[in-house]
């Protein structure tokens, strides 16, 4: 699959996180400190959509069991052995892309299992 435009950047704010559908892939993107972030929106652990939780700062919740995780890198927070599958994520022309079916494994340099992630300009 290849990348698909999902909003205009200047409809996700700053400190927001909002589900999305993309063909057969729910989606979380959060835009945080000026970086939009892309992640399958299912816990992982039972699941469940992780936009349905709460959002504090840069650490989500998930409303079924309360895990957590940081979503600048979706690495969990609790437990720390838990981990959002990020995906491939651009801003092209003030508007948001996301690729649903390809992870993106290569993005943050010292994290190769962090989102690819994209400053909001």
């Amino acid at each position: 699959m290849a990348l698909q435009r999902v909003t205009r950047l200047d409809g996700l704010w700053s400190g927001e996180m909002r589900s999305v559908r993309l063909e057969d892939c729910t989606i979380l993107l959060a835009r945080l400190d000026g970086v939009v972030v892309a992640y399958e929106d299912r816990c992982a652990h039972k699941g469940l959509p992780i936009s349905n939780g709460t959002l504090d700062g840069r650490i989500v919740t998930c409303s079924g069991h309360h895990w957590s995780y940081d979503l600048r890198d979706g690495t969990g927070v609790n437990p720390g052995s838990a981990r959002l599958r990020a995906l491939t994520v651009e801003i092209r022309d003030g508007e948001i892309w996301v690729d649903p079916a390809t992870p993106a494994l290569d993005a943050a340099p010292g994290c190769p299992a962090g989102p690819r992630q994209c400053a909001a300009r």
